[in-house]
């Protein structure tokens, strides 16, 4: 099951991403991200710890929302992505797109 959180902080959105988020759950992971989709205020940080496994029909909201960021001039960050997730998001070029903490 797909789990979406986002904890709004002053100077950051922490979104955490969790569980198997695969095509047919990513109209549930759109929900989720739904506040994200349209607007990006300030810099969002997306931590996959608890993430097993990403399809690329979520990776392409992930995108939309590093789209809306940049367009207002905010950074999207990426951390505690497991080899797996890492390589998903480098075979699809996404690992160059999003800006890497270390864990």
């Amino acid at each position: 099951m797909a789990r979406v959180s986002i904890i709004d902080k002053e100077e950051m959105l922490t979104v955490k991403l969790g569980g198997y988020m695969d095509t047919p759950s990513t109209p549930d992971v759109e929900k989720g991200l739904e506040p994200l989709l349209t607007k990006v205020d300030k810099d969002v940080l997306f931590d996959c710890i608890d993430l097993d496994y990403i399809a690329s029909s979520v990776l392409r909201l992930l995108l939309r929302i590093l789209k809306n960021a940049k367009a207002n001039s905010h950074h999207v960050y990426i951390t505690n992505i497991s080899p797996t997730i890492r390589e998903a998001f480098r075979l699809t070029g996404f690992l160059n797109l999003f800006e890497q903490l270390e864990s």
